[in-house]
């Protein structure tokens, strides 16, 4: 059996299609498959990928507990950036349901895309201002996240994930 991964900085605007830029793409190869066949394939997977990726956006955004439901696996686990494991989908959508996760603002800047099979890793940038019962409230927050996505059946839902807060600079004091 063939391998490959790939990875590519990807163009994502908030409310549009996933969709590859002109920016190179970088192959880790397992087998002899020619670049231009994985770089098909990684752009076949990025729209319906990028697709999904946004909706869940929205969804968390909106706090659209049936589109999340729909859009998570059943094995959905969580490193949350509170320094909590939510094991599955139920134990998320718990949090979500408490108010832990209301914002009024959500966008992500994606920077990586790799898939590799039924296997698709999404990294960057999300910048959220929370609500509600959520740290931080009323502050503007930059996180690291990681997305895992696994291919079931023939739809993409997101399986992992893991953010953390990235701390804000600490001020200089001049004297």
């Amino acid at each position: 059996e063939q391998r490959f991964g790939l990875a590519a900085a990807v163009d994502l605007d908030a409310d549009k299609d996933m969709r590859l830029g002109g920016v190179g793409v970088a192959v880790v190869e397992f087998g002899d498959r020619p670049l231009a066949e994985m770089r098909a394939e990684l752009a076949k997977a990025a729209r319906p990928l990028g697709n999904r990726h946004r909706q869940e956006r929205l969804a968390a955004l909106n706090q659209d507990f049936t589109a999340l439901e729909r859009l998570w696996s059943e094995h959905f686990i969580v490193n949350a950036p509170s320094n909590q494991i939510l094991p599955n989908r139920s134990a998320v959508l718990d949090w979500f349901r408490k108010g832990m996760t209301t914002r009024s603002s959500y966008k992500r800047s994606i920077e990586q895309l790799r898939v590799d099979g039924d296997i698709a890793i999404v990294m960057g940038l999300e910048t959220l201002t929370p609500t509600g019962n959520a740290p931080h409230v009323g502050q503007t927050v930059r996180r690291r996240f990681t997305n895992i996505w696994r291919k079931e059946g023939d739809t993409w839902r997101l399986w992992a994930r893991h953010a953390n807060w990235i701390p804000a600079p600490a001020a200089v004091n001049p004297n």
